[in-house]
């Protein structure tokens, strides 16, 4: 749990969306690494093409066992 992770997530993230979601323009991205729970939290604002409302997306990725 780093900040150097934090960063690689950030990136393929928004890389993937630019790559396979064409209807998206992100806004943001925000990775923040959770000590307490050993998971990392994601916030993503985006904008679907043709449309003036942004999207918020929040998910906590955790590690798989």
């Amino acid at each position: 749990m780093d900040s150097i992770t934090a960063m690689q997530l950030k990136n393929a993230i928004e890389e993937t969306i630019r790559l396979y979601e064409k209807r998206a323009r992100i806004i943001s991205v925000e990775v923040i690494p959770n000590e307490d729970t050993h998971a990392y939290d994601v916030y993503i604002i985006f904008e679907v093409i043709n449309s003036i409302t942004p999207v918020a997306l929040n998910i906590t990725l955790y590690r798989a066992r």
